[in-house]
Formats: structure tokens, sequence, C-alpha cells
């Protein structure tokens, strides 16, 4: 058992096996508080603790592999916690099955939690469906005429809603706007809506409250505990949602390190203009999350030239590029990290080009998140422009039957790289995206060095299962796998790094700060089904124990 970190008796631990990716390989290492002290073979970590004047206690690994704390760059905490409290369509055979599990998810007391009257549904699929297979607004409507119903794909760039809706929102009526789509059948809208077509029916159902918040947060940093996670990136943060954070933090809820970054609505903007960046005990906000184009599932990523399954559509601009030139610029004088959503090749370059204009004197290490389909011409602008690739390789494994559909086999040797980028000098991390993939740090690790999934990263059952024919194990785009070394810097070191905090935390050196993930494994030597079998034995932030897999 870890200690408190607010502890003074240092903690000695031996008989581990402590992996520094870029560094030697330990047996021993002492910590107290929340710091790292030091490293070092037993004997040499034994003598170094006796000097102490405090006294120290020993702890016995029993072989288990240390490794630095896992750090998830680019994942939404407060959805995740929030999303328990939605029907779960995930790998739903087809429009059918949807209605089936709303049905049995509307009869339960869960149902009422967040949205209130609402139902709420997430994570429905259609690039598995029989072709011809629609899931609409009469389908939903036929089991749920009187309750509203808003189900987001699992991407998170798409939703089905019914006719009640619809109504509520005054969308009757077919109509276009700027970043997203109504689809339509005869002048009817059909219940689809991408991208900014969402928000004019989210804008209508209740916000959660914020203990309602609270608990979604707080269940949420279990699940990221459990899977060995010592800090998070939350992708996109309102003003309100900053608040249930602070909060915590205040009350000694929070444990989970997050940086921050923030949406740029008009409150929230307005505040963080007026108070600058936040750097507090276990919360970091100094960073604007912005959107280039929407998702390639639902043809939102905006192409360079048409998909090959919808021939004259080219995908979807959302933040214009005016805007997302005068944001950066701005961002870059006030002293916060512009963060910009990019899939497709065309908004790729846009990011690039507003990287390019902006003409940073300063380090600001600008990102492109998830970069999933990038033009042979745009590579090496990455390391030329000081741009970061924050990937997913996750998506790589869990799109490539739908990717092929979307992008033809020419456009499919530019998406999901790794090697490509790195090898063009190019700074990467890589994330989950969670709870869009499974908040498995372990899988996404395993996706990056093997390119497919093992059997043990898809069980049959559970929230993120797939159907066995669904199953894909043989590596997809193998030439781009990383090197496990490279695999592990990009959820620890490298992942510091791009969040601004190399000096604080994301290696086992002496004054950085204890944060360390502890396998039965070893990473770097495990064939596929041990690295996909591999355990959390215990999770430590800042020398607290905060998960064991021992402790109930």
């Amino acid at each position: 058992m870890v200690a408190n970190s607010k502890n003074l008796r240092a903690q000695l631990w031996v008989n581990a096996r402590i992996l520094n990716p870029d560094g030697a390989a330990h047996q021993a290492l002492c910590m107290q508080g929340e710091k790292l002290l030091a490293l070092g073979n037993e004997a040499a970590m034994r003598q170094y603790c006796a000097a102490l004047p405090e006294g120290f206690d020993t702890v016995d690994q029993d072989g288990a592999f240390v490794y630095p704390g896992f750090r998830d760059p680019h994942a939404h905490l407060l959805y995740l916690g929030l999303a328990s409290y939605q029907a779960d369509l995930n790998n739903c055979s087809g429009p059918e099955e949807v209605v089936e599990r709303l049905q049995e998810f509307a009869a339960s007391a869960v149902s009422e939690g967040q949205g209130g009257e609402w139902l709420l549904g997430r994570d429905w699929n259609d690039s598995s469906w029989p072709e011809g297979a629609d899931l609409d607004r009469d389908l939903l409507d036929a089991a749920f005429p009187d309750r509203p119903v808003y189900l987001s794909r699992v991407d998170r760039h798409a939703a089905v809603v019914n006719t009640e809706a619809l109504r509520r929102a005054g969308l009757e009526r077919a109509q276009t706007l700027a970043g997203g789509h109504i689809a339509e059948r005869n002048g009817r809208p059909t219940g689809l809506l991408v991208d900014e077509a969402m928000n004019l029916v989210r804008r209508h159902i209740p916000e959660p409250d914020a203990g309602h918040e609270r608990e979604a947060l707080l269940r949420a940093q279990d699940l990221c505990f459990a899977e060995g996670l010592v800090g998070v990136a939350d992708m996109g943060l309102s003003l309100s949602q900053y608040q249930v954070l602070l909060a915590a933090q205040a009350e000694g809820a929070l444990k989970i390190p997050v940086y921050g970054t923030l949406t740029p609505d008009a409150a929230t903007e307005a505040h963080f203009r007026r108070e600058g960046p936040l750097y507090s005990e276990r919360l970091t906000l100094r960073a604007f999350k912005y959107y280039a184009d929407g998702a390639l599932g639902s043809r939102g990523a905006r192409l360079l030239e048409p998909y090959a399954d919808s021939p004259g559509n080219q995908g979807l601009w959302m933040h214009p590029p005016d805007y997302l030139h005068a944001q950066a610029k701005l961002n870059a004088d006030q002293g916060f990290q512009t963060v910009t959503h990019a899939i497709g090749d065309a908004a790729v370059r846009l990011v690039l080009d507003v990287v390019e204009r902006a003409a940073p004197k300063a380090d600001h290490r600008w990102r492109v998140e998830h970069a999933q389909i990038v033009h042979p011409d745009d590579v090496p602008r990455f390391a030329r422009l000081g741009a970061w690739a924050s990937i997913q390789a996750c998506h790589g494994v869990s799109d490539r039957r739908m990717a092929g559909f979307r992008l033809g086999a020419d456009r499919l040797a530019q998406a999901y790289r790794g090697r490509t980028l790195l090898d063009a000098g190019a700074r990467l991390v890589n994330g989950t995206d969670f709870p869009i993939e499974p908040v498995s740090p372990l899988r996404s690790f395993a996706a990056a060095c093997l390119r497919a999934e093992g059997e043990a990263f898809l069980p049959g059952e559970g929230p993120w299962s797939l159907p066995a024919a669904a199953r894909q194990t043989e590596p997809f785009r193998p030439e781009e796998a990383l090197t496990r070394k490279e695999a592990l810097l990009a959820m620890t070191a490298w992942t510091a790094e791009a969040q601004f905090q190399e000096g604080e935390c994301g290696r086992l050196e002496a004054g950085q700060y204890a944060d360390l993930t502890v396998l039965d494994t070893d990473l770097m030597t495990a064939g596929p089904e041990g690295l996909a079998g591999a355990r959390v034995l215990r999770t430590v932030v800042r020398g607290e124990e905060v998960y064991s897999a021992g402790r109930s």
C-alpha cells in the first residue's frame, strides 16, 4: 500500500522492474510526498533512504513492472461519466435493435438521470449495418411518439432525433446551415443531423446540474485510474464544466490531473480572455479547442477530393478559415495553446496553413487533433512548422472497414499515419478519444505497435464489444507501426511535453511527480496476446495510490 502523498515518510519500492522508455531501467525507487527522490539499484536506494531524517517504509513490488504514469492526450473526461446515463447503442446490428435497446433503457430509472424527460442514447454505428438500413425519425416515432429522443453516433458528429425533438427545436422543415447538414427526404427532415445541425436540437436538452456532473466526473475518474491513467487532456470544457472541476479540486475530490482545453463559446471565451490561463494543483487550462471539420464516419471530415462512396461530397468546414486564423493569432498573443480538430486531408492542410500564417516565434506547440488523413505534401510541414500530431492509433483499427469505403484504396494509404509522421520529424502523441473508444491506454498502445486488435481487446460482452464477424485481428497498414519505445513515449513523456509539462511529469526521474502505472507485463517484450492481457496492478498519482487491483 502506498501512503497518502502528504505523508512525509518516504516510500522505498524494491523488487521492481522500473522502465523508463528513453532511459535506464532500475530495480528500486524512492518517493516522498508528491515527488520522486531517486532511482537506482536496490543497494544504492537502501543506502540513500537510510540517510533520510524522516525515515522510510519499504514496499516490495513482487517483480511488477513500473512505468511512468500513462497519460491520455485526447479524451473527454466529463462526457465519459455522463455517457453512463445514456442508452448504450454500441454494436447494435441495425435500427431495429437500436429501438429495442432504447425501449429497455427507457423502462429503467437511469433514463431519467441526464436530460430529464429527454431519452438520450449514444454510439450507434451504421458502418456495420446491412446496406439500406436507416435509422430515422419515423422508426423512432413509432416507439416514442411523445418523448423527445436524441441519439448520438459513435463519432459524436451526427445524431438521429424523432419528430418531437425536431418540433421542440423548430426544425419541422428542411433548411440549410453552415458547418452542418440536416438530411431530408422530399423536403422533410429525416431526423439525421450532422455536426452544427446537432446543436440546433442539443441546445433544447436541459443541461445536467452541477451535482450530477460532479457524480459523473468522479465516476469517470475511477474508470481512468483502473486503466492506469494518471492524467487526462479533456478536449473541450465549457465554463460551467470548468466550475465543476474547480469545485471538485477545492474539496480534494479531483485526484486526476486534468489538462483542459476550452470551448470557444461566448461565455467561456469571455471569462478566460479576461482572466487568462489557469494553473492550479490538478487543473490546468491554457488551450482553446477548435474544429476545422467533422468526422469521417458521418462524412463530415473535409477532404481535398470527394468521398469514394458519396460522389460530389467533400465533407464540411466547421469553424471558418478566417476565424481559425484570427483565433490562432489571439491565442499566441495571450499565451493560450491552439488545439484544432482536423480529420480530413483538406482540414489538416488548413490547420497547417493557420500555423504557417501565424508565423510563431515562440514555442506554441500547435496541435492537430486526429490528423487522420494527411496528404503527402503536408507530411513534412508538421516538423517545419512545429505542429504536433495528436493521433489515436485505436481509431485506425476501429475505422479500417469504414475508412476503406469512405476513402478508397489510394487515399487509405494516406490515412492513420504514425511511422510516416515520426520519420518526417513530426512530434506525436497517442490517445484514445474516450468514450468514443474504450478507456484503455493499453489498447491504444497495442494498436500503435501492432496495428491490430488482440481478441482480449474485443470481448464478446460489455460496453465496447464487437460481434465476432466484425473483429479484425490482421494488422492494418503495419508499415505505420510505432516501436514499443515510441508508443510508450507517446502516452507518457511526449504527452507531458505537448502540454508544456515536461519539467514536472512524464518520466521516472528525480524531482518529477511520483506518477506511476504498475503492470504485470513487460510492454517492451510481450507478444500480442501478452499485450492484450496486460493487467494494471496499481496506479499512483503524485505519490498517492488511487487504484489497486487487490482492493475492492
